[in-house]
């Protein structure tokens, strides 16, 4: 029986050689996908060429860490390579055999004896602990010997297969449990040493500073791991965890559901945070409702206009987040308190204007100075902030309730002139950054479109009288010179109408040029051609009206609200903020 090993691999060269040769061990052939790596781990591998491993693969790395190409490899060298069983594996992984059986090839022929087509593994974690912190040395399995059973629930890790006479899927479940139709579990699973991190220096090369692919981001792919800072990361002591020096004594039972990174678990009561609202009824005041509902029972969000923030509002709250770094500006009286306070404040950045000009240094300053924690709202942002912050950065985009904004029963009448629609305030960052008389008004003349404006400096509508303005539209445009998400873009999408937009804040992640509508250059002329095409093809707009549709569902509070999730993990949450209040006026008033 010939069993082959999968092994995607970068930068690892301290578990490699070892994965490797104990496979050999084992009666298991390998073949590694190299990502890329920039250390020793071709070298080591090319080392055990035709003495364990079959074959070294290599492509060259862009940058950033791409896990559903990895899979996509290999499920295609599942169905190209001879082999009568497949394991998918990383190179810090040590696979054991069921107890009872000598190797890893013995419980294989076992298994495929009796008609088994695919095996499970149950994953025992070993990680340093606080008293004993850096293993990153090669004898590793000798010293770090503290561990703990880990299962995210059934089948967690369904890993190993016989070989499929039709591809089988890996990237759907992003390499947790194989798919393919027909399956039959050996009910007795196999073992699976993961050497999650060696020390903190070596959990900071391998998940603080790697760059996960955008997409898989946007999935919820790689958990915790983008949000990890190591700085900060709690280490398990040694009497939480079980000591194993040798298989025989792995226990697998009673597994936890999270990994040590996110230990301990947060206290019974939900975190209250103080979400710091600029304006009743804008843009920020919904979205707080939003995340309130959609994170109801995890976290308690508790809305304070900015205008009545007080130091009494600060102390009792587990967080306080400010949606955009001007509010902090605004509000001198408290920012000594907010200074006090730093490792429960958070301050986001909502669009580029707030980075312009004389404003852009007391901006990164308040960011750098205040924040435990910065998030963004678009990629644009989050690209350039990066290399400029001190704090964590996180990305969490704005979402839309695709309930109330919804498309409505029957297109419109095709008879009439196509009806083009704008909306939002024309006196917030001034009337020229927005286009309208600029752009899109001669776009709609030209074409003769009939536009229709819901300018909140005229007339305040509500949401529902929102969702019934969309849905009386044809075609919805934004020419913003710059903007965070634009909102209304997300609610026309999500009412099914095809938008033209400029790429200004999310709209390069949600619109999919011609597909369920158009990018398009601040221009008068491009802006117009494309409300011609529309306009001259009906189908073409039901088309991306429904595309449209589709698109915002992906963008609905009930998913975007979660990506705040790891933002407010950042918080310490021991009862509020009294006592770091406290214990800061006590160090201030000390004398030099």
């Amino acid at each position: 029986m010939r069993i082959i090993a999968l092994i995607a691999a970068h930068d690892e060269a301290r578990f490699i050689g070892g994965c490797l040769d104990h496979l050999h061990e084992h009666g298991v052939e390998a073949v590694l996908l190299d990502d890329g790596s920039s250390d020793d781990t071709v070298a080591i591998a090319s080392q055990r060429l035709g003495r364990g491993l079959l074959r070294l693969d290599t492509r060259p790395y862009d940058g950033a860490y791409h896990w559903r190409t990895l899979l996509a490899w290999k499920e295609r060298l599942a169905s190209e390579l001879a082999a009568d069983w497949f394991l998918h594996l990383d190179a810090d992984e040590i696979p054991l055999p069921p107890p009872g059986h000598a190797t890893l090839r013995d419980a294989f022929v076992a298994i495929d004896a009796k008609g088994y087509n695919a095996a499970e593994f149950e994953e025992l974690t070993f990680v340093p602990t606080r008293e004993s912190p850096d293993h990153d040395h090669p004898d590793f399995r000798r010293t770090m010997l503290w561990y703990y059973p880990f299962s995210s629930g059934p089948l967690h890790l369904l890993r190993a297969w016989k070989r499929q006479p039709q591809p089988v899927d890996l990237a759907s479940t992003g390499g947790h449990r194989v798919g393919f139709p027909g399956q039959r579990v050996a009910p007795e699973p196999f073992r699976l040493r993961h050497y999650l991190f060696l020390s903190r220096e070596q959990a900071r090369q391998k998940y603080e500073r790697r760059r996960f692919d955008a997409w898989e981001l946007d999935q919820g792919w790689h958990g915790w791991r983008p949000s990890l800072r190591v700085d900060t990361m709690p280490l398990p002591a040694k009497a939480e965890l079980r000591v194993a020096r040798s298989d025989d004594e792995l226990d697998a039972s009673s597994p936890r559901t999270e990994h040590c990174v996110v230990w301990p678990k947060k206290k019974s009561e939900p975190p209250r945070i103080v979400c710091v609202v600029d304006r009743p009824h804008w843009a920020h005041d919904r979205k707080t409702d939003a995340l309130a509902r959609a994170l109801a029972g995890s976290h308690r969000l508790v809305k304070r206009f900015q205008a009545e923030l007080t130091a009494d509002d600060l102390e009792r709250a587990d967080g306080v987040l400010f949606y955009y770094w001007l509010q902090v500006q605004r509000l001198p009286h408290l920012r000594r308190t907010l200074g006090a306070l730093r490792d429960r404040v958070l301050i986001g950045v909502c669009s580029h204007y707030e980075l312009e000009g004389d404003w852009r240094a007391p901006a990164l300053a308040t960011l750098n100075e205040l924040a435990a924690g910065v998030f963004v709202n678009n990629r644009l942002l989050q690209d350039e902030l990066a290399p400029l912050l001190r704090p964590p950065l996180f990305y969490t985009p704005n979402g839309v309730d695709t309930d109330l904004f919804s498309p409505g029963e029957s297109a419109a009448a095709p008879a009439r002139r196509l009806r083009v629609g704008w909306a939002g305030s024309l006196g917030n960052q001034g009337s020229e950054r927005r286009g309208v008389h600029e752009v899109i008004a001669p776009a709609a003349e030209r074409v003769g479109a009939e536009l229709c404006l819901a300018v909140r400096e005229e007339q305040w509508r509500t949401p529902i009288e929102m969702a019934a303005f969309y849905r009386s539209l044809d075609v919805y445009v934004c020419a913003s010179r710059s903007e965070g998400t634009p909102n209304p873009c997300l609610e026309a999408s999500a009412c099914g109408l095809p938008v033209v937009t400029t790429a200004v804040g999310n709209m390069p992640e949600l619109i999919r040029d011609g597909d369920n509508g158009f990018l398009v250059a601040r221009d008068v002329d491009e802006v117009a051609a494309r409300l011609a095409q529309l306009r001259d093809d009906p189908a073409l707009r039901q088309r991306m009206g429904r595309a449209a549709r589709a698109a915002a569902e992906g963008w609905s509070w009930r998913r975007q609200a979660q990506r705040f999730v790891p933002l407010f993990d950042l918080l310490p949450m021991d009862g509020g903020l009294g006592g770091a209040l406290a214990a800061s006026s006590s160090l201030a008033a000390r004398p030099d």
